[in-house]
């Protein structure tokens, strides 16, 4: 997208953990998945330190309304929120789905006749 509307960043990385269940949509993060956030955090500031971003940590948290993502997405909030295994919605998290800031939309959007492809990978330079 970024490439298409002419402003492709100078580097890009995606970090990721694979999902141990993918069909527990309401649950929270296994145990195996829950380890990797640490060594995915670590692995993410290695790369910014090697192109020359050295990160600095906080010394204080940033208030709940000013954080990154909607609070209901915030991993303590969900826990301590989140209904057992018997009453917990699996198509999703219904207080995420109901909530008005958050939008969703699952259908796919129409790219025309002749949708443009870019290839991400075809940038890397290392």
């Amino acid at each position: 997208m970024a490439e298409l509307l002419g402003d492709y960043p100078e580097h890009i990385l995606l970090v990721g953990v694979q999902p141990e269940e993918l069909e527990d949509y309401g649950g929270s993060l296994r145990d195996c998945v829950r380890a990797q956030i640490a060594p995915a955090i670590e692995a993410a500031l290695a790369w910014l330190a090697r192109i020359g971003i050295h990160a600095t940590p906080r010394t204080t948290p940033l208030p709940a309304d000013e954080g990154l993502h909607p609070q209901q997405l915030d991993l303590e909030t969900y826990e301590t929120q989140r209904p057992d295994a018997s009453a917990a919605c699996r198509l999703g998290d219904e207080r995420v789905l109901r909530d008005t800031q958050m939008t969703f939309e699952p259908k796919p959007v129409d790219l025309g006749e002749r949708p443009m492809r870019v290839n991400v990978d075809a940038r890397r330079k290392d």
